[in-house]
């Protein structure tokens, strides 16, 4: 969906969400939860890029990073 319309901002949200949290918790290995960790943060990092001007954006990674940084 991001791919077909880059600036549907849900979108972006709901994804980064998924991969940074949902399955980040589902992980069983340090592996596995670095991995979607790391997945969720690079896909709210091209969020930002493809909407620069869209704060929604901006907060969304800025808590990711706030609140899942300490797992990294």
């Amino acid at each position: 969906m991001t791919q077909l319309d880059p600036h549907f901002i849900l979108a972006w949200q709901v994804y980064g969400w998924h991969l940074a949290y949902n399955l980040h918790a589902e992980s069983e290995t340090p592996v596995d939860k670095r991995y979607y960790l790391d997945r969720g943060i690079r896909a709210l990092e091209r969020a930002v890029e493809a909407n620069p001007d869209n704060w929604e954006m901006i907060h969304e990674l800025g808590w990711t990073l706030f609140d899942r940084a300490h797992e990294m």
